[in-house]
């Protein structure tokens, strides 16, 4: 017995180690690219007996230009270029409209991130509400419940922040938590478990999957607009995956997706009066670098938002 653990000792001892590979954003001074972001979420929502469905399809299109670089970290500043929503259907209110969209091209955010894409510091954010809101005090209130510093902070992580701290072999494993405002329900928390998938045709592959679970808005909160007020909620399901593909030599994202269905139901109140919302939502978000060519171009319309064949670098 113990000649055969010595062997069997020798011979794991003998074998090579699996090749490890670290992924980390490069960036330099005076970089820049273009981040394409298209989000398409379907809801259907059920109430007293009627049946509501709304598709909402929003595409951005961010400049991303390197500031300042140090060995530790970068600062990024993001600049909205183009923004385009289209929704068809009636539903609850409460997210981004083609008004608000309007007012946030041009705006900008500095972001500090670590080479694995975590955020250290966000700049900007009250000069880009107060911006929004043009300074009138109750659009500035709902803007910062709608589009609340953290929910910014979370979004530019999921982006940003999906690679591992350390070196990663093959099936290798790491996690992310995140909390995503949905107005005027409350909030949900995401678990994101993301797996090494391994190297094809120079694109570093890592695939995730996301459960969330639903945190209830605080007792009576409303709306801003007080239409309705969230007096309790259930999420029942809410599962899904993707994908991103990461250019290790570049230090730089290729592109990425996600998709995630999601059901519950939640107890609302308008005018005196009870409600149980049943609800069903389909989620998918695609997002992409492209280069420089676009930016000196300055072709911002649907033209460069909905061209699926553009130059890469």
């Amino acid at each position: 017995m113990t000649r055969r653990l010595a062997c069997f000792l020798l011979f794991a001892w003998a074998q090579p180690a699996l090749a490890q590979t670290r992924l980390e954003w490069k960036f330099a001074e005076g970089d820049s690219f273009a981040l394409e972001r298209i989000y398409t979420q379907k809801q259907i929502i059920d109430v007293n007996g009627k049946t509501f469905t709304q598709e909402t399809t929003s595409k951005w299109l961010t400049t991303v230009a390197v500031s300042e670089k140090n060995a530790r970290t970068a600062v990024l500043l993001l600049t909205i270029d183009g923004v385009s929503i289209k929704t068809n259907g009636p539903g609850l209110t409460g997210g981004v409209d083609e008004k608000l969209a309007e007012k946030m091209k041009g705006q900008s955010l500095t972001v500090t991130l670590t080479p694995h894409g975590r955020i250290t510091r966000l700049e900007g954010y009250d000069t880009f509400v107060k911006k929004l809101a043009e300074n009138k005090a109750d659009v500035e209130k709902t803007l910062r419940a709608l589009l609340s510093e953290e929910s910014l902070r979370d979004g530019l992580e999921e982006i940003f922040g999906f690679l591992p701290d350390r070196a990663v072999a093959k099936g290798d494993k790491w996690k992310r938590t995140a909390t995503e405002a949905a107005p005027p329900f409350g909030a949900l928390k995401s678990v994101f478990e993301y797996v090494y998938e391994g190297e094809k045709d120079d694109e570093h592959i890592v695939s995730h999957g996301v459960k969330m679970t639903y945190q209830p808005a605080s007792a009576g909160a409303g709306t801003g607009a007080d239409v309705f007020k969230v007096l309790k909620g259930n999420l029942k399901s809410a599962e899904g995956g993707g994908n991103f593909a990461f250019n290790a030599q570049k230090g730089r994202l290729i592109r990425g997706e996600k998709s995630l269905k999601m059901q519950g139901d939640i107890l609302i109140e308008s005018l005196g009066k009870q409600s149980q919302v049943e609800f069903r939502a389909e989620h998918e978000l695609r997002i992409r670098v492209l280069d420089n060519r676009v930016l000196d171009n300055r072709v911002l319309d649907n033209r460069v938002l909905d061209n699926r064949v553009l130059d890469k670098k």
